[in-house]
């Protein structure tokens, strides 16, 4: 058996990509939270997905909201995403923002951005599962992603691993040996 302790800690050997999922209240104010949980969905509709935990001071804005940005952080940008996973600070005082076509608010610089409409919502345990239908879209090729891996902040390597490289080289990609024809 495991608690909920084992299980984060085996999730954490997965590793994430950190975006800031933003959204705009009621009042026109800008909310803003920091997530490892996003994902795409489909191609035909563009559709997107991100897990909101249930406690967020800040929950009841986004599960209002019509409209929703993913900003996807680039790996110098780890002092954004820990500033937006802390609740209650005014954490868009200190970064450069705009608003996106719909209305969302967005963190400049990311590496993409992704402006969504509310498509669904879903219940999954102590998150709500939001699934997004991309409406507006933007990348900067420039940029590398900041990553999260073992509970701690990590950068890309340059090493590019694929299959293609490998049979390239002539190598088997299952053993790493040169392959005889």
């Amino acid at each position: 058996m495991f608690n909920s302790y084992d299980f984060k800690k085996a999730v954490a050997h997965f590793p994430t990509g950190v975006s800031v999922v933003s959204a705009r209240t009621s009042d026109g104010s800008f909310i803003g939270v920091t997530a490892n949980s996003f994902s795409s969905i489909s191609l035909d509709p563009p559709l997107v997905s991100v897990s909101l935990n249930k406690n967020l001071r800040s929950f009841r804005h986004f599960v209002e909201a019509s409209h929703f940005g993913i900003n996807v952080l680039a790996a110098n940008q780890h002092d954004v995403s820990s500033t937006f996973a802390q609740p209650g600070l005014d954490k868009w005082s200190w970064v450069k923002s705009y608003v996106g076509p719909a209305g969302s608010p967005f963190i400049r610089p990311n590496i993409a951005a992704f402006e969504c409409v509310t498509y669904a919502q879903y219940e999954g345990g102590d998150h709500l599962i939001f699934l997004g239908r991309v409406i507006h879209l933007e990348v900067n090729e420039n940029g590398d992603p900041l990553v999260f891996f073992r509970s701690n902040y990590r950068r890309l390597s340059d090493e590019v691993l694929s299959v293609a490289d490998n049979n390239q080289n002539g190598l088997d990609s299952t053993a790493g040996r040169k392959q005889s024809h």
